[in-house]
């Protein structure tokens, strides 16, 4: 005959109660850590981004929840796209998500991307050559990849911050 005495299951069912609890907060809290991540990453990338015209890129400081299980980063402004995904088919670098996003180089925006090369009056930004009067020629831009780039290091670091969270 086998004996086996259980001592204090309350205790262990209290216990598993309370950590089922705290859980819904660390799951909070984990998702607000890589968000910050994040919106670091995005804001570097955006502010250091090679750009012909006015980088007017602002990333929000706080993210912002779309449901119980999600955050959002976001960023605005007029060049966003362009920075993100790149500009005129001269340029080499695609944007992993181009494609599947609808993003072909040369076909969105005013379709000068289209064009080995193209004039446009403002800002020379970081690569537009300045041809005085305002007109600036450029070949477009490379895709920055600044919000993918920002995602792909919150992936690098998911490990560590769920051990930090978790533990």
């Amino acid at each position: 005959m086998i004996n086996i005495r259980i001592r204090n299951t309350w205790k262990v069912a209290r216990q598993i109660k309370d950590y089922t609890r705290s859980l819904g907060a660390k799951l909070n809290t984990f998702l607000e850590k890589l968000a910050d991540i994040g919106i670091t990453q995005a804001a570097i990338h955006f502010q250091s981004a090679e750009y012909d015209g006015v980088n007017d890129v602002v990333v929000d400081s706080s993210p912002t929840w779309l449901d119980e299980h999600t955050l959002a980063i976001n960023a605005s402004g007029e060049s966003i796209l362009f920075i993100e995904f790149g500009t005129g088919v001269y340029n080499p670098v695609m944007h992993p998500k181009a494609d599947e996003l609808g993003m072909i180089r040369g076909a969105y925006g005013k379709g000068y991307g289209q064009n080995y090369t193209w004039y446009y009056r403002g800002d020379p930004g970081t690569n537009g050559e300045d041809l005085g009067n305002g007109r600036i020629r450029t070949h477009g831009n490379n895709a920055n990849r600044c919000m993918w780039d920002a995602s792909e290091e919150m992936r690098r670091r998911i490990y560590d911050i769920a051990k930090e969270v978790f533990s």
